[in-house]
């Protein structure tokens, strides 16, 4: 079954592969097109196959302020990648390889 795109909606929310108009961003068009030949059964199958992985690698993380004490969750994770444009990346690119300084103490 083919994914209908028509009828995604974001809510006022920043989407990296859908443009508020409903159309594809110039960075997601590949993806949504790979996407939609997929289908949605067959993304159902796959992000079922990689919570099934997470869960049996023991894949998690502790909730400390649950009520009734900490518990430990799965993690989520979205079979479908984040988007970041080439200059979007340029911005944060350069950003993340930047060198971190550590502050100097006089001995």
């Amino acid at each position: 079954m083919s994914i209908n795109w028509t009828s995604y909606c974001a809510s006022g929310l920043h989407d990296e592969l859908i443009g508020p108009g409903g159309g594809a961003r110039v960075a997601g068009r590949a993806l949504i097109r790979h996407l939609s030949e997929l289908g949605s059964e067959e993304l159902g199958v796959r992000q079922q196959a990689a919570e099934l992985a997470i869960k049996v690698m023991g894949v998690t993380f502790t909730v400390y302020h649950e009520q009734g004490g900490s518990i430990d969750r799965a993690w989520p994770l979205d079979i479908i990648p984040r988007i970041i444009s080439s200059r979007g990346w340029s911005i944060s690119g350069s950003t993340i390889s930047s060198p971190i300084s550590a502050p100097t103490t006089s001995p």
